[in-house]
């Protein structure tokens, strides 16, 4: 072996025995009644996320996944009044100082089917699976996924794909980018995407649309669809109610089976 063969060799067992481990690396529970709690608000770092309503709970059961330094980390839950509050901070004070993969705690929530919920969350894949009185979520990165929620859902996204089926209930989402399904909605739709392809289907009441960049396909929709589009093909299919299109940007236009006025501004 040459000298340069043995010094690459050194320095890769050097990088890989100074990857340490954290000082706290084990799963952890937090309880809480619920019987008087009507709001669930979620502070969460780095990590996954995944939120499950139980019609038959009476309580909100958490599971962290930590992987933390002592003394540099915050998992609580506590109640105030009619909101509880769990915070999973996986990193409070902003360090950066690790080979590989930093600091995280992963989240499994199971929550009574009565509680609002308000979500903050830094990054890492999110899924809620059931809500009884509506969501407001606001997620910086990772892939979002929601099914069977009850009530209103707001969504603020930067980064990530995002999935929606069977809301009963408006939905408004404001997205950087990434891919959008949105499906079976009762209420009113809102999107407001930056970029990534879109696809809106089944939904009972309006659509509006503003759209930067990608394709964008809308179907089964009963009330009035509205698109404001910079780029990419647009698909129209089964609208009940007509359609206004703002702009058409660049792209093809596709319109089949679309009742009501049509309108191009």
């Amino acid at each position: 072996m040459t000298k340069t063969a043995i010094s690459v060799l050194g320095l890769s067992l050097f990088a890989a025995s100074t990857s340490f481990a954290f000082d706290i690396e084990e799963q952890r529970e937090l309880t809480l009644d619920a019987k008087a709690v009507q709001r669930l608000t979620v502070t969460a770092g780095a990590g996954f996320l995944k939120v499950v309503a139980d019609e038959q709970a009476t309580k909100i059961e958490v599971v962290g996944a930590l992987n933390v330094d002592e003394g540099n980390f915050t998992f609580s839950l506590e109640q105030s009044g009619d909101v509880a509050k769990l915070v999973a901070d996986a990193n409070t004070g902003n360090t950066s100082s690790w080979w590989g993969d930093g600091p995280k705690i992963d989240l499994t929530v199971k929550v009574p089917s009565h509680v609002f919920l308000d979500i903050e969350d830094g990054s890492g894949m999110i899924e809620i699976d059931g809500a009884g009185k509506g969501l407001k979520l606001n997620d910086g990165s990772g892939s979002i996924s929601l099914r069977n929620i009850r009530g209103n859902v707001d969504v603020k996204d930067g980064s990530g794909s995002f999935s929606a089926e069977n809301i009963s209930g408006d939905l408004v989402l404001d997205d950087g980018s990434g891919s959008i399904r949105i499906e079976q909605v009762t209420g009113n739709v809102v999107v407001d995407d930056g970029s990534g392809s879109t696809l809106i289907e089944r939904v009972s009441g309006t659509v509006m649309v503003d759209d930067g960049s990608g394709s964008l396909t809308i179907a089964n929709i009963g009330g009035h669809v509205t698109i404001d589009d910079g780029s990419g093909g647009i698909t129209l299919d089964q609208l009940e109610a007509g359609v206004t299109i703002l702009n058409e940007g660049s792209g093809g236009l596709s319109m089949s089976n679309v009742k009501g006025q049509v309108e191009k501004r």
